[in-house]
């Protein structure tokens, strides 16, 4: 199960919901963007850094993503 965690600022996280689409981009493949849901939402703030930690699940993965990869992931509209 891959997933990635990327930190939201907290101001943001508001407008996430488990469930919700996202899409990931992973530096060592430019030219592909997976699709992944919202699996986990911290339930503390990093108070030093002002953001939510937030887990998302790749839906479509393949075996050349590695862990510990550098990504962006893009928050779609609300899950359903």
């Amino acid at each position: 199960d891959l997933r990635v965690v990327v930190d939201v600022h907290e101001t943001d996280v508001a407008r996430l919901s488990l469930g919700q689409p996202a899409s990931v981009a992973v530096d060592s493949a430019p030219d592909r963007t997976y699709e992944g849901r919202v699996a986990a939402i911290a339930p503390r703030a990093d108070r030093q850094k002002g953001t939510v930690s937030v887990k998302v699940a790749f839906l479509d993965a393949d075996p050349s993503l590695r862990a510990d990869a550098s990504a962006r992931v893009r928050f779609q509209g609300r899950a359903r």
